[in-house]
Parts: C-alpha cells; structure tokens; sequence
C-alpha cells in the first residue's frame, strides 16, 4: 500500500519552497526538516524494502549524523516561517487547520507561515496534507489484530535471508541492518543525503535479499487476510488518497525541476 511511504521529492520541495520564503525574514540558513523517511510496512514491521533499489534510495537513518549544530531562528522569525514560536506563549493559540480522522483522533498543523504555505503549495491543501501524513496512524491498527501471521512469515523467510546475506558478505539477520550500519558506517552522511560507500552496499544486499525471499508481498498477504474487512471498507476513500499522494509528487518534481 504506496500510501504509507512518503516521497522523498515531496518532503524536499517543502524544504526548497520553505527556504526560499525564509529569505523574506531574514533566515538564509535554509530549513532542512524531517518529513518522514523511508517505506512503511502495513504490518508495522521495521526496516522492510520491497527492491534493492529502494533500500539505495534510503538507506538508514542509523547512518545519518542529526547533531550538526544549527543556528537557531528568533522567535519572530519562527512564527513567520513555521507559524508557531517555540519559545512564546503557548503553541495553542496560535492558527491551526485541523481534521478530524475516521477513528476519532484530530490531527493539527500551524496553518500560517512560509511551511504552510509550502503544504499548500505540494498537497494542495492543509487539509490534505494531514490526511495523506496521518494514514499510517489508521493503517496499522488495522493489522495489528493477530500478529502471529506476520511472525510466521518472518520465520519462514529468515534461513534463506541470512544465506543471501552471508553470500553477500554481511553476517546478519533480518532486522539487523540497522544496527550494523550506525556501528559500521563511518562517517555518517549529513541527512538528505543518498547512501554511499558501506552504506550503499549494505542497502543493496538488504534489499536484493529481501526482494529475493519476496518479504514485503508475503507481509502484505498476511496483513489483508488480517485486514481484509477494513480495506473494502475503505477502499474508495483509500484510491482517492492514493490520487491525492500522485498529485502532490507530480507538484514536487515541478518544484524541483525548476530550481
């Protein structure tokens, strides 16, 4: 299900179209935020690529250094570009577009400041850009009603992932990667950045061993004879968001195709 991963180009048009109003304040640091990383698996289960090439798209967080110093915006400053000062009055008076989810729980985002206006811009609404970034938190509770399927097809498909592994010259498990690349990459690459050296090639094997075993298709069975119900229930709203997402990364690469 695409909807649980975030694009990349997405996140770094927001960044591009964030800094550039900035400069309006008087910022010319660029604002280089978080908007997720990586795919999610609708198991809930970490660290599960679907190819190789996306595991190299990615890489590991664990391999990215996020301790660089960084000057800090002044409190006029932050409200201008990200809509709230974290050092003012409280958060909670400031201008917020909210939505409410099909669960109950309603989500918020500052809906002024250079950052909103970038959503705006990408998503083409607050709105929409809460929908599309909160899915994940309707996703997973769905599957999560008997997680011994998904504990089965880990079982089954670790002998042959720990043998491609090995062959590829990583004595590591399912699940380990992580670990060895914030224990054996060194230097860390600045996040943003694509993997390389070690990093790369740890990817590569991750995911060509996990494509190899067919992990993330055999979760996927699994999760719909878990949440098949919820699915159909929801498929209409699912294929319209799905629209939404293509929308917004169509947006993004125009964004950065044009800088």
């Amino acid at each position: 299900m695409d909807l649980m991963n975030r694009d990349p180009e997405v996140g770094a048009a927001i960044n591009v179209l964030t800094s550039e109003c900035a400069l309006k304040y008087g910022w010319t640091h660029g604002v280089h935020l978080q908007h997720g990383g990586g795919p999610s698996s609708v198991t809930g289960v970490p660290d599960v690529w679907r190819s190789s090439k996306e595991a190299e798209r990615w890489g590991y967080s664990s391999a990215a250094d996020d301790d660089t110093p960084r000057p800090q915006m002044s409190e006029s400053q932050e409200k201008s570009i990200m809509g709230f000062s974290s050092s003012g009055p409280s958060q909670d008076d400031e201008p917020k577009t909210k939505v409410a989810l099909p669960g109950g729980a309603v989500v918020s985002t500052a809906s002024t400041g250079c950052h909103a206006e970038a959503q705006k811009k990408v998503y083409g609404s607050l709105e929409d850009a809460l929908r599309l970034t909160n899915f994940i938190n309707e996703v997973l509770p769905s599957g999560q009603k008997d997680l011994s399927k998904y504990e089965k097809v880990l079982r089954k498909a670790a002998p042959e992932y720990q043998k491609c592994m090995s062959e590829a010259g990583f004595d590591i498990k399912f699940g380990q990667a992580r670990d060895w690349a914030e224990k054996n990459v060194s230097p860390k690459r600045k996040p943003g950045e694509r993997p390389a050296g070690r990093e790369l090639e740890l990817a590569r094997a991750d995911g060509g061993c996990q494509e190899k075993v067919g992990l993330a298709q055999k979760l996927d069975e699994a999760y719909f004879e878990v949440a098949g119900a919820w699915v159909r229930d929801n498929e209409k709203r699912i294929l319209g968001l799905r629209e939404k997402k293509q929308a917004a990364l169509e947006r993004a690469r125009t964004v950065l195709g044009s800088r």
